[in-house]
């Protein structure tokens, strides 16, 4: 899961609402997935995914 979420990041899709209908979850488990991922920062304040 966590290897198609950062693909979905890698092709654009910047939040976690864009995400979650990509991979078939919902944005909360989009957020929790990505805790442990290493390299994935999200910006509260924009919304936003990016790599570091």
């Amino acid at each position: 899961m966590q290897r198609a979420i950062c693909v979905c990041i890698a092709r654009g899709l910047l939040n976690p609402e864009k995400v979650a209908p990509a991979v078939g979850i919902s944005p909360v488990e989009v957020q929790e997935s990505l805790k442990s991922v290493w390299g994935v920062l999200y910006d509260r304040t924009q919304n936003r995914y990016w790599f570091k």
